[in-house]
């Protein structure tokens, strides 16, 4: 680009046609990543309130769900680990803003999904690890009982996986008995 009195020149024809393009595609639309990074920016800039704005619809799960590519906001992210970062962030934003049983919801609802979610002091300020300290304690029997009962799911679904397995090998050595008997008659 060079700039020429107050014109932007383009010397570049498939830059030209990548800004005749952009041009053309009409209102800006972004997809749940890019929603979230402008929550983040909000964030990173102090801007709380609007980042918890942006970020309560993010995670609204009555808004219907941000289709693969491009939305128009307004829509609830879908993708697990993007969800729990912004459930983090949401959080880091609800604290300073005083809307503790926000937060504290917000908080059992990423403990519910991941029970071994531990905040990192490096990422999170003082006040946020210690209200997911205190919601992890009066969770403590609720998180214990989830844990042992995907534990078990978990359990279950490898017992019948290798049944299966074990079924299928039956099957085909049964197979190998059958050919091997008619490969054995003249």
């Amino acid at each position: 680009y060079g700039l020429v009195g107050s014109e932007m020149c383009i010397r570049d024809s498939t830059t030209l046609s990548t800004l005749a393009l952009l041009l053309a595609s009409g209102p800006a639309a972004a997809d749940q990543a890019q929603e979230f990074d402008v929550a983040k920016a909000r964030f990173d800039r102090g801007l709380y309130e609007e980042a918890s704005k942006l970020l309560e619809v993010l995670l609204d799960p009555r808004k219907p769900p941000c289709a693969d590519g491009l939305t128009n906001g307004g829509c609830s992210a879908i993708d697990p680990e993007l969800v729990e970062r912004a459930r983090g962030m949401y959080v880091t934003c609800l604290v300073p803003l005083g809307r503790y049983d926000d937060a504290d919801g917000q908080i059992a609802m990423i403990l519910r999904e991941n029970p071994a979610f531990s905040p990192s002091p490096a990422v999170f300020p003082a006040e946020v690890v210690d209200r997911f300290t205190m919601m992890r304690g009066r969770m403590r029997d609720e998180l214990d009982t989830l844990v042992r009962e995907r534990a078990e799911r978990e359990r279950l679904k490898r017992e019948a996986e290798n049944q299966a397995r074990q079924a299928e090998m039956a099957r085909a050595r049964g197979l190998d008995v059958t050919v091997g008997s008619a490969t054995e008659l003249p």
